[in-house]
């Protein structure tokens, strides 16, 4: 079964970083498509805890444009998917991550404040030259662990203080 490690490289190199991009576009070759099947991945997360996903379906295609890219598979209870584009040159990104019935206790980013199911979708893009990411997540059957909502994510300062005027 094919095995992918990605977790020695930053959580945010894999999709920020313009040769990580460009390198999964090398992938393709000379070739109109990669086609994955039950594949493992371990992506990398906080304090060194990767995130696990197996039985990875899917592939990436050829466009003129770039490569279309579709990823399935199985995490912490539960599925998650990612589709978009990746641009020729590396540069141009659109890619939505979801995930549906996720147990939050096995994901490493939330797991240590937060109980419950999650669905999710996270866009990221590129907007001009900067990375942008918009997202949302519902939670079900859900509690806090430890705090409030500050305490969920890991924020920078300056969103901490917006968090906690709303919610201290």
């Amino acid at each position: 079964r094919p095995e992918v490690d990605l977790g020695s490289r930053g959580p945010m190199a894999l999709l920020a970083s313009k040769s990580e991009r460009a390198a999964v576009m090398g992938l393709l070759g000379g070739g109109a498509r990669v086609e994955v099947e039950n594949a493992r991945v371990r992506l990398p997360g906080p304090r060194g805890v990767p995130l696990v996903v197996e039985g990875v379906t899917g592939g990436l295609e050829r466009t003129a444009e770039g490569a279309n890219v579709v990823l399935v598979g199985r995490t912490a209870g539960g599925t998650i998917d990612l589709v978009g584009t990746i641009g020729n040159d590396g540069h141009d990104l659109a890619i939505t991550i979801g995930g549906h019935g996720l147990d939050a206790g096995s994901l490493p980013l939330v797991g240590e404040r937060l109980q419950g199911r999650l669905d999710l979708r996270l866009d990221v893009g590129n907007d001009g030259r900067a990375m942008r990411a918009n997202g949302r997540v519902a939670v079900r059957n859900g509690r806090l662990l430890g705090g409030g909502p500050g305490k969920l994510a890991y924020l920078s300062l300056q969103s901490r203080v917006a968090v906690a005027a709303k919610d201290p």
